[in-house]
């Protein structure tokens, strides 16, 4: 559908910035905090309101916005049929939600309905 707004260094960028910050679920019912980045491995830790924590890949992070771009949406059920040609999981898992959810606050053209993230339109 269209290219990437954001390059992945800027992504990176952009979460860097948002350390400490607590981010919604897509469904609003719960949140995680995005505790640290590191940056030898390009990584941020997340952690659940559980207190457990998830070290999340910029690389998949930028295959998931990328992907988001070609299609025009992403919804938990297409990405449970095709995460393992998108992210190489064998199936979707945490922290996948986690990483839908902060694609909205990365990207203010991304906004979320029932679950779906979508691409607004811009005129």
């Amino acid at each position: 559908m269209t290219t990437p707004r954001y390059t992945e260094q800027e992504i990176w960028d952009k979460l860097n910035e948002l350390i400490g910050c607590e981010i919604n679920s897509l469904t609003d019912r719960k949140t995680h905090l995005l505790v640290s980045a590191d940056q030898a491995d390009r990584t941020y830790l997340i952690q659940y309101e559980s207190g457990n924590t998830k070290r999340i890949k910029l690389d998949q992070l930028y295959a998931l916005y990328a992907e988001l771009h070609l299609r025009g949406e992403l919804s938990y059920q297409y990405m449970g049929q095709h995460v393992k040609q998108i992210l190489g999981w064998s199936q979707w898992h945490a922290p996948g939600s986690a990483m839908m959810a902060i694609l909205p606050v990365l990207d203010e053209r991304i906004v979320s309905k029932g679950g779906t993230l979508f691409i607004r339109p811009q005129f």
